[in-house]
């Protein structure tokens, strides 16, 4: 409620800095102006300057841009390039979508890409024993063979970080078994809509939507008994 009521005052026509850091205090409690700075300096954001004291000032697609980094960075931890490339791909098709919107196109574009086993293994500074523990116990789809997604890369980064905390393949089955049951959920949570291709896109819409619910949930349950917060 009290997000909304923020863009109710803030007309979108252009907004300052401390404006944009209030209106998304609520979705990224640690947002600040440093953090805004931070992101138009490494070329991911560019706002307007003023002409008399050179101010900036953010426009709505700026905010969506600004709400689809720290979305990326906060719900699946991804690299700053990563995100600059997503984004690149956006710029490149003449495209100023919604966060939504740019998160389902960009994670496609993302998924359609394939490696090899070792290149991925090269990409990710891991040994091809490692990957094969990750496929073992379950991590890493075996059926997949030889090609693999950039989910899949992403999975073995962070695998690594964890087993370079002492959290091994072997400790991490129960990471695979939860997100089995939290995908049931989902799946029995969203069941319904028509059978033609309308009913199916409202489908997937909904389960989409309760995909990056869940792992905002999760995340922030983590991050809370962590006391990483």
């Amino acid at each position: 409620m009290a997000m909304a009521q923020r863009k109710t005052q803030h007309s979108f026509k252009v907004l300052t800095i401390g404006q944009v850091k209030d209106l998304l205090a609520d979705e990224f409690p640690d947002i600040s102006p440093s953090k805004i700075r931070f992101y138009e300096d490494e070329g991911l954001i560019a706002s307007e300057r003023t002409s008399g004291g050179g101010h900036r000032r953010f426009s709505r697609d700026d905010v969506e841009r600004l709400r689809f980094i720290l979305t990326q960075k906060r719900d699946r931890h991804l690299p700053l390039k990563v995100i600059a490339e997503q984004l690149e791909a956006s710029d490149a098709a003449g495209e100023h979508p919604n966060v939504r919107t740019l998160a389902s196109k960009t994670l496609s574009a993302a998924t359609s890409r394939t490696f090899l086993r070792k290149e991925l293994c090269r990409i990710a500074e891991v040994s091809e024993t490692f990957f094969t523990e990750l496929s073992e116990f379950g991590l890493i789809p075996s059926s997949r063979q030889e090609h693999y997604s950039t989910e899949d890369l992403e999975t073995v980064r962070a695998a690594k970080a964890l087993a370079e905390c002492g959290l091994h393949p072997r400790n991490l089955r129960v990471v695979r078994l939860a997100v089995e049951r939290e995908l049931d959920a989902i799946q029995r949570a969203t069941l319904g809509g028509g059978t033609d291709s309308k009913g199916a896109r409202a489908l997937r819409e909904r389960r989409q939507v309760a995909t990056e619910a869940m792992l905002r949930l999760h995340s922030s349950i983590l991050r809370r008994e962590a006391g990483a917060d």
